[in-house]
């Protein structure tokens, strides 16, 4: 055992006081042997005065206050961002919307001319049929003429990729939102906010 303790205190090294030219012994040895210093046989102790914790609560955490304030931060963030990404995905939704229309609109121009027969499309409030297969708009979406007034009718896509009239309507959801379907003679469909 002497030989362990003799072996630490050659490791652990003593410094000088510059104040008197004494040497006293580093802090390392007070937290291995206490305050006391080097003691055969003596237990390994943390020595509070050596951690420089002494009359400090060694327990850390958050106040309740400290916690109060980063809720209610937080609560202020999500409740500005809440209503933006609330109208983000109306709006997104509304050009996903007139995304299908368009896009079946073309599927069907494309079939026409690829199959070389006439394809009839049928526009309604909720929906729009392609020559008998129905195409079911969000419910939040109505589909009606530019200016109200009903809904845009039917158009026939021929096989040569014309249609039989120029089409224009378009689709508003629920929070007055509106996007713009154009169905040009050519058979081409564009569409535009607003």
């Amino acid at each position: 055992m002497n030989e362990f303790n003799n072996y630490l205190s050659l490791k652990i090294p003593y410094r000088k006081d510059p104040m008197d030219g004494s040497y006293d012994q580093h802090p390392a040895s007070r937290i291995l042997y206490g305050s006391g210093g080097q003691h055969p046989g003596s237990r390994i102790s943390l020595d509070p005065e050596a951690l420089g914790t002494e009359g400090q609560n060694p327990v850390r955490g958050f106040t309740i206050i400290e916690l109060l304030v980063v809720i209610l931060m937080m609560g202020l963030i999500v409740g500005i961002a809440v209503p933006g990404f609330r109208s983000f995905t109306a709006s997104n939704m509304l050009v996903s919307e007139t995304n299908k229309v368009v896009s079946n609109i073309r599927l069907a121009r494309q079939r026409a001319i690829t199959q070389g027969i006439d394809i009839v499309v049928t526009f309604y409030a909720d929906h729009l049929d392609v020559s008998g297969t129905n195409i079911k708009l969000d419910h939040r979406v109505t589909l009606q003429k530019v200016g109200g007034g009903g809904v845009p009718g039917a158009i026939t896509v021929s096989s040569t990729g014309t249609t039989s009239a120029f089409r224009k309507f378009e689709l508003i959801d629920d929070k007055g939102g509106k996007m713009k379907v154009i169905v040009l003679p050519s058979g081409l469909v564009k569409s535009a906010r607003g």
